[in-house]
């Protein structure tokens, strides 16, 4: 009887090892990439004792929601916190000026110093279609506070005072205003 030689049973015993545990690596799969679901948008607030809430997020349908853009313009640079409801239509909205370069966690007022049209106002709150106030009048002003900044949206809270622009010049109260996930959109 022959005698087997160990070191070339150890190499076949090597190479059919080495070859199994290839194999078995090479069928592992990457993990499928998961698409991260936009978080949910809050925005809500008060005016005159009623309370809006407009959800939604408007960086995925600008038609309605909430977000806040950055603006440029003639060297100047802003950010706006706007909401709308779904088909609330042109003159339902709020939107309430920043004027600031860049965005961070902090608080933002914006106070009137004359008076100017409501078209061209820094800040404007349209409500049941007919309600519309802006700051158009010195004094009307519009805080912002921004309490958190993770991952391109924002958390705070927000009051105003505005002027209806129907000719009767009253002031109107935008109170217990807070927002979670707003989109940042720069």
């Amino acid at each position: 009887m022959k005698k087997k030689n160990p070191p070339v049973i150890c190499f076949a015993c090597f190479i059919i090892l080495y070859t199994a545990i290839i194999g078995l690596l090479s069928c592992s799969k990457k993990p499928a990439e998961v698409e991260t679901p936009e978080p949910q948008t809050t925005f809500k607030f008060t005016v005159n004792s009623t309370i809006y809430q407009w959800n939604g997020n408007s960086a995925t349908d600008p038609s309605y929601g909430s977000r806040i853009n950055k603006y440029t313009y003639n060297g100047s640079t802003w950010y706006t916190l706007s909401a709308s409801p779904p088909n609330g239509g042109l003159y339902t909205l709020l939107s309430l000026k920043m004027q600031t370069a860049s965005l961070s966690i902090g608080t933002y007022t914006l106070t009137s110093t004359t008076t100017t049209s409501w078209n061209l106002a820094d800040h404007y709150c349209g409500v049941n279609g007919n309600d519309i106030y802006t700051s158009s009048e010195v004094g009307d002003f519009a805080t912002i506070n921004i309490s958190s900044i993770h991952s391109g949206y924002a958390d705070g809270s927000f009051t105003a005072r505005l002027t209806n622009i129907n000719g009767s010049l009253a002031r109107v109260d935008v109170t217990n205003g807070e927002f979670h996930n707003v989109k940042i959109v720069e």
